[in-house]
C-alpha cells in the first residue's frame, strides 16, 4: 500500500464523488479509478461498491477507513518534518560561488570534499562575487 492509494481511498471514501476526489487527489479519475482497483487488488478485498454511479463504502471499506486514513495522516506528516528538516538544512548551508569551468580547476576535488563534510552548497555563477553578497 503506497501513499498515493491511501490519499485516493480516503479522499473518495469521505466525498463519494470519483471527480471530486481525483481533483482532490491531484490525479485525473481514470487514475483513481485504477489506484483504488490496485489497493484492493493488494489488500484482495472490495472496498467501494459503486451503485448506479453512486459510491458507497463496502462495509470492510468503512471498517479500515479510520485506519486508512491515520496511515495517511503520518505519511503527510512524516514529509512534512523532511520537507522543514531539508529546507533548514538549506538555510543553514554556506554557500561556496566559484567561476563557470570550476570542476576543471585542481583544487576541485578538494573543494567539493569540504563541501560534502561541512554541509556547503557549491553555487557556479558568472558574477561569484554577485553570490557573496
Amino acid at each position: 500500500m503506497d501513499f498515493k492509494q491511501t490519499i485516493a481511498f480516503v479522499n473518495l471514501a469521505n466525498t463519494l464523488d470519483y471527480q471530486y476526489a481525483a481533483k482532490k487527489s491531484g490525479i485525473m479519475v481514470d487514475e483513481l479509478v485504477r489506484t483504488i482497483k490496485a489497493l484492493e487488488n493488494e489488500l484482495n478485498i472490495k472496498l467501494i461498491r459503486p451503485e448506479g454511479g453512486v459510491v458507497e463504502l463496502t462495509e470492510i471499506g468503512a471498517k479500515l477507513l479510520p485506519l486508512i486514513t491515520e496511515i495517511a495522516q503520518k505519511h503527510a506528516k512524516l514529509l512534512s518534518v523532511v520537507t522543514d528538516y531539508r529546507k533548514k538544512e538549506a538555510e543553514e548551508a554556506i554557500k561556496v560561488a566559484v567561476v563557470p569551468g570550476f570542476a576543471n580547476y585542481q583544487a576541485a576535488p578538494v573543494v567539493k570534499k569540504l563541501v560534502q563534510q561541512h554541509k556547503m552548497n557549491i553555487i557556479e555563477d558568472v558574477d561569484p562575487m554577485a553570490q557573496l553578497q
